[in-house]
């Protein structure tokens, strides 16, 4: 292949989660790397802000919705037909309008995968798993999931997803997490980040809260998601109401991160490569995750991990950290390192490498 490859991304999300903020860092690189690109997006997409201005890239807006769209196959194609070489699929259900786009023209099929769900077992996904030509996982877990559902171990690469730069950047104004939430002075933050979805183990949290002997400790929560409504009123049932703060959708996560004596990831499953508790690690904020193998693959060890949806052993394990932060800063600091491996500029070199064994020559 001669020059840059030029990219057809396609995302069908319609917030502004880990996945799509992959996508306008990877979108940045790219575009600094020469590429043409064209993004097609649902229309509103909080995404299209995100990305870059530039002469060499577009965005698309389709009625991506779902697996099936007509108009949506219709545009993808037109974009191919236009100058692009390759459909790069950021969601799953990019998959299935991305395929049918490039039959017949020569443009190979991208799949990313950022979470180590099973892939679902019926008809339509079983197609699903044989049409991209190249699967990118963000982490070997991913990929492990990926061999156990079937698809073939030529056809994955890893590609560890990064970290943002300007995201944990200091704010120029605004206010403490603990001045804007009337926080009394003495009181010890933990925080977690993530969509509030079952996987992501805020119940067992809540739990371990609960069971903490350490009625200073105030829980800070970012994120937002449909078990919003239960999870505030569990917290109410144990108790809690006073202690726990509900953030929803932060677009600060450096100032809320920088704020907190300790960081609590406890994810039950399906993590891939979590951005959150990277940017923790980078910004040398003492964490404590659930013992997944998406937390060991990014550099954790067992002193840094409790057992999944184990609520008592959380909560000993949080409270070991909170009566000796000393100790628990003087390991983040040791930790702080892994969070080097996770840089824009190998999200992009990598993902150029995998492009480079499929793009087409010109």
């Amino acid at each position: 292949m001669s020059g840059p490859p030029r990219i057809l991304h396609v995302d069908t999300g319609r917030e502004l989660r880990g996945g799509q903020r992959q996508l306008a860092l990877l979108a940045a690189g790219l575009d600094a790397a020469g590429c043409e690109q064209a993004v097609a997006l649902p229309p509103g997409s909080p995404l299209a802000a995100r990305l870059p201005s530039s002469p060499r890239l577009r965005v698309i807006e389709l009625p991506l919705r779902g697996e099936w769209s007509l108009a949506a196959v219709r545009g993808l194609r037109a974009a191919l037909k236009g100058g692009l070489d390759l459909v790069h699929a950021h969601t799953a259900h990019a998959v299935t309008p991305g395929h049918w786009a490039r039959r017949g023209l020569g443009a190979p099929l991208v799949a990313h995968r950022r979470v180590d769900f099973p892939l679902r077992r019926h008809p339509l996904a079983r197609l699903k798993r044989r049409w991209p030509d190249l699967w990118i996982a963000v982490s070997q877990g991913a990929r492990a999931r990926l061999l156990l559902d079937g698809v073939p171990d030529a056809r994955i690469t890893v590609v560890p997803s990064a970290l943002d730069p300007a995201q944990l950047a200091a704010p120029v104004a605004g206010p403490d997490p603990r001045e804007e939430l009337d926080i009394p002075a003495g009181a010890l933050l933990v925080g977690t980040v993530g969509n509030l979805a079952p996987h992501k183990g805020h119940a067992v949290l809540l739990e371990a809260l609960a069971a903490l002997d350490r009625p200073d400790a105030r829980l800070l929560v970012a994120g937002d998601g449909p078990l919003r409504g239960e999870l505030a009123r569990r917290a109410g049932e144990l108790g809690l109401a006073g202690r726990v703060h509900w953030l929803g959708h932060r677009d600060d996560p450096g100032r809320l991160l920088r704020a907190l004596d300790l960081f609590i990831f406890p994810s039950l499953s399906g993590e891939g490569s979590p951005a959150a508790l990277k940017e923790a690690l980078a910004l040398g904020v003492p964490v404590l995750a659930s013992d997944l193998p998406a937390h060991r693959e990014i550099g954790l060890e067992a002193a840094d991990l409790a057992p999944a949806g184990d609520a008592p052993a959380l909560a000993a394990a949080v409270a070991a950290r909170l009566s000796d932060l000393p100790a628990a800063r003087r390991r983040a600091a040791d930790l702080r390192a892994l969070a080097d491996r996770f840089s824009p500029a190998r999200l992009v070199e990598d993902t150029l490498a995998a492009y480079a064994r499929l793009a087409p020559a010109r």
